[in-house]
This record gives structure tokens, sequence and C-alpha cells, in this order.
């Protein structure tokens, strides 16, 4: 429903009075009035434009000889006996001093004839190995430069491009030393062989033996074993002297056997030394015997 317009109200006939806003009392420190004295007194202000007019010395007042002299305390000096000294000294008894040498005695050096000396024993220095691409043109020298191979530990006069054929070879898994590496190693001017390559043949070595017991493990077990020869003899060795042993007991049984424990221990012991004749003779005719694992 639409409001009807120009509806007078009586609520705001009557005009109502504005009440003033009262703000809070600004914040005042108690030490602004004594701050504000201290400014206005201007108090030591030649700090920082110094003096009106610097008071200066009269001429009297200059810096004099012996004015500032500092007299020390007098210190009586007494002298103190060693009481070693005092004491009857024994000559002969300790070692003698050696007469102090003045350089005064010594006899001049001459270093004109030294140097010329030093100069005509002095060892020429080797050529150096340059390269040059023109005549005019630019000069490179090669051990500098770090173009020219340099070994610390060859003391030989190996060729130095046979050495670096052979540690430049393609390595493979299975890699043995050469002859003509060999004798380099042997050779006792030559030095030790670098611990690097010493570390790559080792872990070469390691990395073949790792593989080897991987593909053994890896193989079933078979379920038999040969018997080696010592294995064999050791076999034949046991037996017999066990026989011989048993071989004894039945010749120490008696001779009558009357009762029936004495009819079964010669019957054990007789088919005992059977089995062990047999057994004997089959080690000595069978070369090759296959065992199980766990014998």
């Amino acid at each position: 429903m639409s409001k009807p317009k120009n509806m007078e109200n009586i609520k705001f006939s009557i005009p109502r009075p504005i009440t003033p806003v009262i703000k809070p009392p600004m914040y005042r420190s108690i030490f602004s009035n004594s701050v504000k004295t201290m400014y206005k007194t201007n108090r030591d202000c030649h700090r920082t434009m110094g003096y009106a007019e610097v008071p200066l010395k009269s001429p009297t007042q200059f810096l004099k000889k012996n004015t500032r002299k500092v007299t020390r305390p007098f210190v009586e000096k007494t002298n103190y006996v060693c009481p070693m000294k005092s004491a009857p000294q024994l000559h002969g008894t300790g070692a003698t001093k050696k007469p102090w040498k003045s350089l005064r005695d010594e006899v001049p050096k001459n270093f004109i004839q030294m140097n010329i000396i030093d100069v005509v024993r002095k060892v020429p220095p080797l050529p150096k190995h340059r390269v040059q691409d023109t005549r005019n043109g630019h000069v490179i020298v090669l051990n500098e430069a770090g173009l020219e191979p340099k070994y610390v530990l060859n003391k030989s006069n190996h060729s130095a491009l046979d050495n670096i054929n052979f540690l430049m070879q393609p390595l493979t898994f299975d890699i043995e030393l050469t002859e003509h590496a060999a004798n380099i190693v042997k050779d006792d001017n030559y030095g030790k062989m670098p611990k690097y390559i010493i570390k790559m043949h080792d872990d070469m070595k390691t990395a073949k033996r790792l593989e080897i017991e991987k593909i053994n493990a890896s193989k079933p077990l078979s379920p038999l074993r040969l018997v080696t020869p010592q294995e064999r003899s050791e076999l034949i060795n046991a037996q017999e002297i066990k026989m011989n042993k048993l071989n004894t007991e039945f010749l120490l049984l008696p001779v009558v056997t009357d009762t029936i424990a004495k009819v079964r221990r010669k019957t054990h012991l007789e088919r005992t030394l059977k089995d062990m004749e047999d057994r004997i003779d089959l080690l000595n005719r069978k070369k090759v015997i296959y065992v199980r694992q766990d014998a």
C-alpha cells in the first residue's frame, strides 16, 4: 500500500536543542612546563655555537723549558751479596768457557767472488716446450698451460705416450694387467701405482666376486655331493681302525659258548666284522662316491 504524499508529522514540529560534544581532556605531561622553562633559558648555548669571545691566555703563559719534568722519589740502592759467591771456589771442576770471539776478527767475505762462483756452477735451465702458430704469432708454453701430461710418480725414462695408452685402455669386467703394465710396475724407478687405479681394480674384483656368489646362490642345490679323495682315505682309515678293535674283541671271546648270551655276543661280532669288510672293500673298489649334502 503506497503512502499518501505531503503528510505532516507533528513529532519534529518543535526543534530540539543540539547537545554539544564534550571531548575528553588532552594528555599533558607533568614535565612540559619544566621543559619549556629550560628551553627558554638558553643554558650553555656555547656548546653548539661557541663562545661569543674566546678567552685567550696571557703572553707570559707559554710552554717553558723543564716545566713538565717529573721528579721521581729517591730510592736508596742496596747491594745484595749472594751466599754462593762468598764460598771458596774450586778451580778446574767446571767446563771452561770459550773465549768470546769478536765479529771484527772474522775474515771479511768477498761477495763478488762468491757470486762469480755461483754463476759458474749454476746448472743451465732446461728449454721450455713451446708452441707457436706463426713467426710472429702467439707463444704457448705447454707445461704452464696444462696441455702437457705431468706424472708425479714417474721417475724412470718410460715413454709418456705408452703410459697414457695403457691408462686409457677400455676397461672390461675381467681386466688384467698387460705385459707392458707389469714391466712398468716391477721397475723400481717408476714409483708406485696411483691410488685411484688400485681402488678401481679392487672395486672391479669385488663386483665380479659378488656376481659369482649371486649366480651360485641362485642355482638349485643338488641333493648329492662328491666325496673328495681326502675324505675317502679318512673313511677307509677309520673303518680299518674300528675293524681292528672289533677283531681284538672277537679273539678275546671264550672258546666254549655254552650260554645263549655268549652265542649272541659271538654272532653279533661276526656279523659286524663281515659288514665292515664289505664296507672297506666297497670304498676301495669305488673311486667315485656321492653322498647327501648334509652328510
